[in-house]
């Protein structure tokens, strides 16, 4: 009985989170008179193209695609390096104030975002990177390396430093020990700091809103610009391009999801 109870509540919780997700879907394939007639029909009863040939053309967001993939990209690359030289250390060196360094670092991550636009929009504006990539991929590193570190030192600490020590019995340097054996073996743990960095930074909103304008926009920031800049709000264009805002993340998380997870859960157990 209580397999079945388990089964019905995690049945109705799945439905929970899908039905929006399908809702956009399907909304966004509706005629305008299927959406905006007064009785709901979840499944159009017929399909068209034409919200997303309007994204494309009439308000095209290629550009934005463009500027998304730009920043979520080099966010990424700076991102990994700046993670796995920060975990490495912190996994495998002894120096005053590891601890503490440690614990600040996962802090860093907790503080609101909202709390540092000005600040950040200041330090961006006064090295001259407003309304360029640098200065966002700056702002989303703030966020992204503190909770990449954080992960990837957890998964770093269950590598047996036994290694190391056969690693250095055999003549081998710090730095060789971390790129032939520590990043292979830590490859579940960097899938997910990739995963997440690119799906955090695709997704990104509130710094991209206030560093990023004009041609530079990001696709969530052009999206919003669907809702709030226009007297009448065209629900069909809104959900074509959040449908293909979707598609990259679902895609890249297909792929990754096996080592997200694994990289998500190995370091939560320590042997």
């Amino acid at each position: 009985m209580n397999k079945v109870l388990r089964f019905v509540v995690l049945i109705i919780l799945c439905l929970i989170i899908i039905f929006p997700i399908v809702n956009i879907i399907f909304t966004s394939f509706k005629p305008s008179e299927e959406i905006f007639q007064a009785k709901y029909q979840f499944i159009p009863t017929e399909f068209t193209l034409q919200w997303y040939e309007e994204v494309f053309t009439i308000t095209p967001i290629t550009g934005n695609i463009f500027n998304s993939i730009i920043v979520a990209i080099g966010t990424m690359i700076i991102n990994l390096f700046a993670v796995t030289t920060a975990a490495f250390s912190l996994s495998r060196f002894k120096y005053p104030l590891k601890n503490a360094l440690s614990k600040i670092t996962i802090f860093t991550y907790m503080f609101p975002s909202i709390l540092l636009v000005l600040p950040l929009y200041l330090i961006i504006g006064n090295l001259g990177l407003i309304n360029k990539y640098p200065g966002l991929i700056i702002a989303h590193l703030t966020f992204t390396v503190p909770y990449g570190i954080w992960l990837l030192k957890g998964y770093m600490d269950t590598v047996p430093k036994s290694i190391d020590e056969c690693a250095t019995i055999d003549g081998a340097g710090y730095w060789k020990i971390f790129t032939a054996i520590i990043i292979p073996l830590s490859g579940p743990g960097i899938a997910s700091i990739m995963t997440y960095t690119l799906i955090t930074s695709w997704n990104e909103y509130l710094y991209s809103s206030v560093i990023m304008s004009g041609r530079n926009k990001t696709l969530p920031v052009k999206i919003a610009e669907f809702i709030m800049e226009t007297s009448e709000i065209r629900w069909g264009t809104v959900m074509a391009a959040a449908c293909i805002a979707m598609l990259p993340v679902t895609i890249i998380f297909q792929f990754l999801q096996k080592d997200f997870i694994k990289g998500l859960t190995a370091g939560a157990v320590k042997e």
